[in-house]
């Protein structure tokens, strides 16, 4: 049986949804790169959503690290430090970006900088805790995703959404014993 949770909506059902939105909108915004966007002083739509897909592509990520961890069944104490690190870091790349690249504010960059390596810093942390333990096909994803957002500019976003859409049917219901 499925864990009910969220307000009575089926969570395995949600997780997958938010991992095909992580994996969507990490390629759209990895794909969009061969147009080359103005992302630094965007002027147009195409520009605008250069900047604004990446940021919701960062704010995304948490929640589909969380789902995963949960889901997977792999949510003790280290993985939710990790994942509270991944989240502050990424929320807060997020917010930076908009206000560096959109509103051309650089001293947003600075913190655009640190928050992207608390990101990374706990990414790779969060890899090798889910590596500790079955099932390991968590740390793949999370590997995956790394490795894809570190390709970004060359289209490492497909490989963003290949992982996520593996973890979308990977991942199953729990059975209550």
């Amino acid at each position: 049986m499925a864990d009910k949770r969220f307000g009575g909506i089926d969570s395995l059902l949600l997780g997958r949804a938010v991992f095909a939105l992580v994996g969507v909108l990490w390629a759209t915004r990895s794909l969009q790169a061969f147009t080359e966007p103005n992302f630094t002083d965007p002027g147009s739509v195409a520009d605008w959503w250069a900047v604004v897909s990446f940021s919701l592509a960062l704010a995304v990520l948490p929640a589909g690290l969380t789902l995963l961890v949960r889901l997977s069944g792999r949510g003790g104490r280290t993985s939710r430090v990790l994942l509270v690190g991944v989240a502050l870091g990424t929320v807060s790349a997020a917010f930076a970006n908009v206000i560096e690249d959109g509103m051309g504010v650089e001293a947003a960059g600075s913190v655009y900088f640190v928050s992207a390596i608390l990101m990374l810093v706990s990414m790779v942390a969060l890899t090798g805790v889910l590596l500790t333990g079955r099932p390991r096909w968590p740390a793949a994803i999370v590997l995956s995703t790394l490795i894809g957002m570190l390709s970004l500019e060359s289209g490492g976003g497909v490989l963003v959404l290949a992982a996520w859409g593996v973890a979308a049917v990977a991942v199953r219901p729990r059975t209550t014993p």
